[in-house]
């Protein structure tokens, strides 16, 4: 799930920086394209005879009607038929002549440094973003030097089609390709120690030229844009927050593209992603858990039914040992290996010697009165010793004293077995006294035969 996560999250970025590259790169061709074209429609008048020569006529004699009309006719065509948002004629003074539409409104200051210094390079100009004062609105300009080929390229005057950046400029610069809640697209521009922000931003407004960074704050793509970094980068955005974003310069201007996106708009369907892996392989662990639990019920359950079953065998077995026990016609004894001390005696035991239960159990068989005459202490008990040796030891004729004091002959057998991993000495005993006795008075009568 890790392994999965991981290599999904890192495809996923590189789609993501692949859009905003993709972003930069569009609008920066586009941005390149749309100042050739602007460059191009200064182009159709420059170097334009007849139009020079209306130019001259009507500067020479701003009453002739006919030639005002048509520089009007064709300023007019012009400004609507490429979206200009005024067109006006400039005299080699910086003065204005002529206006399209005709509006009372009054010349920016800057134009007339501007008219004299593209009349001295005698070549179409693009005038970037400005403005006069803060009040005022943004505006760009295509600036066009009118000369007079006649007359040895006389300056005339200087052609002005002004831009209003609101009409597409900035539109296009705003529009996102993809729905998206935080993305958007930043122009660029450096002045001195400062990038300025050359466009309306989403999330803050009044920033065109009015916004700006120190290029010490190298946190912020726009300041890394305005320094000539290209590519992808991190940083926190105007807004302080933490963006990714692509950077690139757009060819032959002074623009650079910055195409940004909150990192938490990056990330968001990255941790939707993590909580479904962590779903399915929680699923996973959880089915897998399931089905070793079943498992492991299974085998237990098996465990202990064959437990129960050895239980009933084993109790049916004890039972009928203990029948056997109970029912058997010889003496048993059973007694700790490694101690001596009496753990059972059969019934047929206690009514042959005539002690009760109490008396046998707990005893060492050395202590019980029947084996006094025979056993002293331990250490006499050599056949103890030896049978733990042996486990195995047979006397066929062995005497033993009953309680009331009789003498009676019993064949004696011990055996050593293990029971739960503990040694037992199990002895049998058997009252062979009326077979002595038969085997005596069989001997007289041979002897009184003989």
């Amino acid at each position: 799930g890790y392994r999965y996560y991981r290599n999904y999250e890192r495809h996923f970025r590189a789609g993501v920086e692949r859009q905003l590259s993709a972003v930069t790169e569009l609008k920066a061709s586009e941005l390149v394209h749309w100042r050739k074209e602007r460059l191009g429609d200064g182009a159709v008048f420059f170097g334009n005879s007849n139009f020079a020569d209306r130019v001259r006529r009507f500067l020479e004699n701003p009453a002739d009607s006919d030639a005002q009309a048509r520089l009007r006719t064709w300023l007019g065509q012009v400004q609507v038929a490429y979206g200009y948002d005024r067109v006006f004629l400039l005299d080699a003074q910086g003065v204005e002549r002529l206006s399209v539409p005709d509006t009372p409104e009054p010349l920016e200051r800057h134009l007339a440094q501007d008219t004299v210094g593209v009349l001295r390079s005698g070549e179409v100009a693009f005038l970037d973003f400005h403005r006069d004062s803060p009040d005022r609105p943004v505006h760009l300009a295509v600036l066009v030097p009118i000369l007079d080929e006649s007359d040895a390229n006389r300056p005339l005057g200087v052609l002005v089609l002004r831009i209003d950046p609101t009409t597409y400029l900035y539109p296009f610069i705003k529009h996102w390709p993809v729905p998206s809640e935080t993305a958007e697209t930043l122009l660029i521009r450096r002045e001195g120690n400062e990038a300025v922000f050359l466009n309306e931003l989403r999330f803050q407004t009044n920033t065109a030229l009015n916004l700006r960074n120190s290029l010490e704050n190298t946190n912020m793509p726009a300041v890394k844009a305005a320094l000539g970094q290209k590519g992808i980068v991190e940083g926190a955005d105007y807004r302080g927050v933490p963006v990714l974003a692509a950077l690139r310069a757009v060819p032959d201007s002074p623009w650079s593209l910055v195409a940004r996106m909150d990192t938490a708009e990056v990330y968001a369907p990255l941790r939707e992603q993590l909580w479904l892996t962590v779903l399915l392989v929680g699923a996973l662990l959880a089915g897998a858990g399931a089905g070793v639990g079943a498992i492991w019920r299974h085998q237990r359950a098996r465990f202990y039914k064959e437990r129960y079953k050895t239980a009933e065998a084993l109790a049916a077995s004890e039972a009928r040992y203990r029948r056997l026990f109970e029912a058997a016609r010889d003496g048993i004894l059973i007694l700790d290996a490694e101690t001596g001390m009496v753990v059972d005696v059969n019934p047929f035991l206690i009514e042959l010697l005539g002690y009760s239960h109490e008396q046998f159990l707990g005893k060492k068989v050395w202590e019980l009165g029947f084996f006094k005459d025979i056993i002293t202490n331990q250490a006499n008990f050599t056949e103890f010793t030896e049978l733990q040796q042996k486990e195995y030891i047979r006397y066929e004729d062995m005497p033993l004293e009953t309680a009331d004091g009789r003498q009676i002959a019993v064949e004696f057998v011990s055996n050593v077995y293990l029971v739960n991993h503990h040694k037992v000495i199990q002895c049998n005993i058997r009252d062979i006294t009326a077979r002595k006795r038969a085997e005596g008075a069989r001997r007289e009568n041979e002897e009184r035969l003989r």
